[in-house]
C-alpha cells in the first residue's frame, strides 16, 4: 500500500468581484478591465473589477464574509474603475473558488450591478491598464477571433450574460437562479493531448460526469470549459 500523501492545496484567499453591466444604445453591456501584463496573476487578461479581502473590510465581525466580501466588491470598483456602488446594491450571482492545483487560490464571490449609461470610468493605469464596454456576446467572439484573453469565469459569466437583452432581464436572471458555486477540476498534461489533440486544458464543473475522476473521457454528462486553439469553448449538455 502506498504511503505517499496528497499534497495540501494552498489556501484559497477570500475574494470578490463585481460585474458592472449597463444599457447600451444597442442593448446589453458589460465593463472590462484589462490586467497588466506584468501582473503574475492573470497578467494581460480582460477582467471584471475585483480583488482580494482586506483586513480592514471585514469591519468589527470577523465571521461575516458576506458583508466582507460586499464590502470588497465596492471598495475594487472605486479603486480599479472609478465607479461607486453600494454594497446592497450588489446582485450575487456566483461564487468561484480556484482550483486546488492551482499555485494562488482565491475564493471570489461574484456579484453583479447595474449603473447608468453616463456614468464615467476611471482606472488606475498602473494594475488596470485599459478599459472597454462590450457587448457579453462580442466579448465572447473576440475572444474566440481575435484572441481577446479571458478566465473560465469571465467567460462563463459572460455567455450567461449574453443570454440578457438589458439590465432588467441579467438581474432577474441572478435574483431569481439560486447560487452557483463552482470549484473547478483544471485537468492539463498528458490526457488533454490524448483526448485532445493538443496540450490544451479542460475545467470540470460539478455536474460533468468526469469532475470526480478527472476523466475527460467521460462524456455521458457534460459541463466543462476546453481550451483550444481558437479559446475556450463552453460545453453544457445538461
Amino acid at each position: 500500500m502506498s504511503t505517499e500523501q496528497v499534497p495540501t492545496p494552498p489556501e484559497a484567499f477570500p475574494a470578490a468581484t463585481v460585474v458592472i453591466i449597463r444599457d447600451g444604445d444597442n442593448g446589453l453591456e458589460t465593463l472590462l478591465l484589462q490586467r497588466a501584463a506584468a501582473i503574475k496573476f492573470a497578467g494581460g487578461a480582460w477582467v471584471f473589477p475585483g480583488g482580494r479581502v482586506d483586513e480592514a473590510d471585514y469591519g468589527d465581525d470577523h465571521t461575516d464574509i458576506e458583508s466582507a466580501s460586499r464590502r470588497a466588491a465596492a471598495r475594487e470598483c472605486v479603486e480599479e474603475a472609478g465607479v461607486t456602488v453600494a454594497p446592497d446594491q450588489l446582485v450575487a450571482c456566483a461564487h468561484w473558488t480556484t482550483p486546488t492545483n492551482e499555485r494562488k487560490r482565491f475564493a471570489t464571490s461574484f456579484y453583479i450591478c447595474a449603473i447608468d449609461k453616463d456614468t464615467p470610468v476611471t482606472i488606475d493605469e498602473g494594475e488596470i491598464v485599459a478599459h472597454q464596454w462590450m457587448a457579453p456576446q462580442k466579448a465572447l467572439d473576440d475572444h474566440h477571433q481575435e484572441g481577446l484573453a479571458l478566465l473560465p469565469p469571465t467567460y462563463i459569466t459572460l455567455w450567461e450574460l449574453a443570454q440578457s437583452h438589458n439590465t432588467e432581464e441579467a438581474l432577474n436572471f441572478y435574483r431569481e437562479r439560486p447560487l452557483r458555486r463552482h470549484l473547478p477540476n483544471l485537468i492539463v498534461g498528458e490526457i488533454t493531448r490524448d483526448v485532445l489533440g493538443n496540450a490544451g486544458a479542460v475545467t470540470l464543473y460539478e455536474e460533468d460526469a468526469g469532475y470526480k475522476t478527472g476523466d475527460i473521457r467521460e462524456t455521458d454528462t457534460m459541463h466543462r470549459s476546453v481550451m483550444t486553439d481558437k479559446g475556450w469553448q463552453y460545453i453544457k449538455t445538461i
